[in-house]
């Protein structure tokens, strides 16, 4: 969907250009003239957008590629190897989380079923 929205916005681009490109050389008024320049159009077409596509190609790969380097190799290195030395803190933690939110949730059903018994009993 994204890819779609962005083609159009591309091409709409690259028309506005072109077509302001030939309004400053050319005025039109009749409608061969408008057709002739539409064929124009049609052939120039295709090189604006392959520059204006190249373009954009060499931003996202220098993008890419500072993003990998700052990212990547800094930022996600010294992260990995933070996790890994807390690994058996994080582990010994979740145990002991696990014991408590199983004996709270057997308290929970215990408290539960003795409230039901209680109700069943009055009746």
């Amino acid at each position: 969907m994204k890819i779609k929205k962005n083609f159009c916005l591309i091409f709409i681009f690259s028309f506005l250009k072109i077509s302001s490109v030939f309004s400053l050389n050319e005025s039109l008024s009749l409608p061969e003239e408008n057709v002739n320049f539409f064929f124009k159009f049609l052939e120039e077409f295709s090189g604006y957008f392959l520059k204006s596509l190249n373009e954009i190609l060499e931003i996202l790969k220098n993008t890419w590629n500072w993003f990998n380097t700052h990212f990547f190799k800094k930022i996600y290195f010294s992260i990995k190897k933070e996790f890994k030395e807390k690994k058996p803190i994080i582990k010994k933690e979740f145990e002991k989380e696990k014991l408590e939110t199983k004996k709270e949730f057997k308290e929970w059903l215990k408290s539960l079923l003795n409230k039901t018994l209680n109700e069943l009993k009055k009746r």
